[in-house]
């Protein structure tokens, strides 16, 4: 397995890997909105905030059809998917800091199964790390972050529920389903 750094640093480096498709559990924005106001634009690179709330459920699908995988999705059937999202902190590498908050979601981790047993992907990393990703900082400014939020928001803790799933093609192309 390649360590977290490697990862990041493949996914700045390596374009091709903007080439697959993603499946994401959809996050109302106004759950990240007050989160977001605390932090610094002088301070995000150049990927700045993540403006669309959601958990990644599989990146480095090969598919580009979203019918297809909503379709598992609806079959597998286990909807709305609860998740726990608290804990903030951070992935990092040479040029940025990840500031994210943990979640927690057997559901979740289950549909992550669900999907790689049935599609062909690309992946790096063999552990499936569910997370809500608030920001892409410049390198050394997530431990700020990671400080001022849990003296904001402290104890922080959301149940959120979710039947909305986004599918991003291998285009950008966005496609919505709620089931």
């Amino acid at each position: 397995m390649h360590n977290l750094d490697d990862y990041l640093k493949t996914l700045v480096e390596d374009s091709s890997l903007q080439s697959y498709s993603c499946l994401m559990l959809d996050i109302p924005n106004q759950f990240t909105a007050k989160i977001l106001a605390e932090i610094s634009d002088e301070d995000l690179h150049k990927y700045g905030k993540e403006l669309d709330a959601h958990v990644t459920v599989k990146y480095g699908l090969h598919t580009s059809n979203p019918k297809d995988v909503f379709d598992v999705c609806e079959n597998w059937g286990k909807f709305p998917i609860h998740v726990t999202v608290d804990n903030f902190s951070l992935f990092r590498n040479e040029e940025f800091d990840v500031l994210k908050m943990e979640v927690k979601s057997p559901a979740l981790v289950a549909l992550n199964k669900v999907i790689c047993d049935e599609f062909e992907f690309t992946d790096v990393y063999t552990d499936y790390i569910p997370h809500v990703t608030l920001a892409y900082l410049k390198s050394g400014m997530g431990t700020k972050y990671v400080k001022l939020l849990n003296e904001k928001f402290p104890n922080f803790k959301e149940i959120i529920k979710s039947n909305t799933l986004v599918f991003n093609d291998k285009e950008d192309k966005e496609t919505t389903r709620t089931l």
